[in-house]
Formats: structure tokens, sequence, C-alpha cells
């Protein structure tokens, strides 16, 4: 159970995030509409054309997320999530070196897509 913060520890945990600087200005929080980047569903559009979902399928072919991964097809999240992690740690390159790092971007790619899915 979380203890109750005493005003002065909260006081003392602002204090230390606005002190946090980015390119020498004090903020709190990074904010794209301020800083001209857009809005954030514009940023996640553009993060996932030039490198996330359409990578992602390209690794994973023609084969369904969910069969890469084991799981059926009325899996929770938590059922994907444990899949995912008990074939990364078969088949990450840095743990098995032996292993195709193929295999390893296809599991990636395949857990990218369910867990964009599971977002929307």
């Amino acid at each position: 159970m979380r203890t109750r913060l005493t005003p002065e520890e909260r006081d003392a945990r602002i204090a230390a995030r606005k002190a946090a600087t980015w390119g020498g200005e004090t903020r709190l929080k990074y904010n794209p509409d301020v800083e001209g980047y857009g809005s954030p569903e514009q940023w996640q559009r553009i993060f996932n054309q030039t490198m996330g979902l359409d990578e992602a399928r390209k690794a994973c072919g023609s084969d369904s997320p969910r069969s890469i991964l084991e799981v059926a097809m009325s899996a929770t999240w938590d059922e994907i999530k444990r899949a995912y992690r008990k074939l990364a740690m078969k088949f990450h390159p840095d743990l098995n070196p032996g292993v195709d790092p193929a295999k390893f971007r296809k599991i990636q790619g395949a857990y990218e897509i369910l867990e964009a899915e599971f977002a929307r």
C-alpha cells in the first residue's frame, strides 16, 4: 500500500521535476502542440508510417500475428504479452547466439501489430 506524501515531500518532487532541463530550458513535460511537432495523433501516425506498423507488417509477411505468437483469437492482452515474452526470451539473438534474428523480428512485429490493435 502506498503511503501518502507529506506536503513537503510533494513540493520536493514537483521541484525536482521542474528542475529537469531539456535544451537549456526548464519545463515539466514535452508538449508537441506547443513545440511545433503537431498533435499526438499526427506524431503517432508519422511514427507508424516510418518505422512502426509498416515495418512490423513486412516482418510478419503473410502470417497472422496471432499465429506467430501462438495465441488464440480470443486471447486477452495479458495472454498476448505472456506469449510474446516467452517467445522473445527463446528467440532473442543476444540471449541465444545460434538463433536466426529474422525469427525474433517476426515475433517483435507481431507484437507491435497486436499492440496497435488493442490500443484502439
